[in-house]
């Protein structure tokens, strides 16, 4: 049904409903992509597809496999951004969560970063495919540091252990420190214990052991320097553990972090030499 050349608004939850579910209707492109915005509003959405029997998170991920191009306007991005006529957050959380990882290009995984209202939203699955862009695109810098408050603890942790997060990016170490202190320490333990893995800048880095040492904050150097005590007393147990501890400990004093007179004890116990 239409007035002249224009289908009816009234008709647009139903027509969208429809054309997932395979219905032959003649709809124009420009059509397709006013329906696509949801200009109806997803509570009109969903009562359409309760009365044609369909589920609204598929026809969510249907209309995804346009959003995601990044390429045109909808709601996953305009309904984040509008600061009128303000849109339900349940609705914009409805939306992302039934977003298939998959539907997304690499334009709208970069966009990601400047929406951080749908950051909360995001699945697990799409926060996974975002890790490897980003790693891709920004590991070296510090875009995208506030997105790891968000990124599922697995998968930070994974990361981190990987060597992803990289040293250029302290901004994102102190992040998680203030974020998961007690996880971190765990992860420390773990790659205390594990042969160091190769960097960049030489054999004696130790990789995302050192990372997590020189980023840690003053509060939590008292607790490093206590497992350094460990590591020094049996090296061979400790592989992870190398020529970078020497330095950090000697930053630990000249800082005057928590724990840096017992740093300092360790150095004269092991034979360096540090100023009080």
């Amino acid at each position: 049904m239409r007035r002249g050349s224009q289908l009816l608004d009234i008709q647009g939850p139903d027509l969208l409903v429809a054309l997932v579910g395979g219905a032959g209707y003649e709809v124009g492109e420009k059509e397709r992509q006013s329906l696509l915005r949801l200009g109806f509003g997803l509570a009109a959405l969903e009562d359409a597809c309760r009365r044609r029997g369909a589920a609204l998170e598929r026809v969510l991920a249907w209309c995804w496999t346009t959003w995601g191009t990044g390429a045109t306007y909808g709601p996953p991005t305009e309904w984040a951004r509008r600061s009128y006529d303000r849109v339900p957050s349940e609705d914009l959380k409805r939306i992302w969560q039934a977003a298939p990882a998959a539907a997304f290009s690499d334009r709208l995984w970069e966009r990601l970063g400047d929406l951080p209202e749908v950051w909360p939203y995001l699945t697990e699955e799409a926060w996974a495919r975002w890790l490897e862009v980003w790693a891709a695109e920004h590991r070296r810098y510090p875009e995208g540091a506030e997105a790891f408050r968000f990124v599922p603890e697995k998968l930070v942790l994974q990361a981190v252990r990987d060597g992803s997060v990289m040293s250029w990016g302290h901004d994102i170490h102190r992040v998680l420190w203030a974020r998961m202190p007690g996880k971190l320490l765990e992860l420390v333990d773990e790659l205390a214990e594990s042969p160091p893995q190769p960097h960049s800048r030489g054999p004696g880095h130790g990789g995302p052991i050192t990372e997590l040492a020189y980023s840690a904050p003053g509060e939590h150097c008292r607790s490093l320097v206590m497992r350094a005590r460990t590591w020094v007393a049996a090296p061979s147990r400790y592989p992870g553990v190398g020529e970078w501890l020497r330095g950090w400990l000697v930053r630990v004093v000249e800082q005057r972090a928590d724990g840096w007179r017992e740093a300092y004890g360790l150095l004269l116990d092991t034979g360096e030499q540090a100023a009080p």
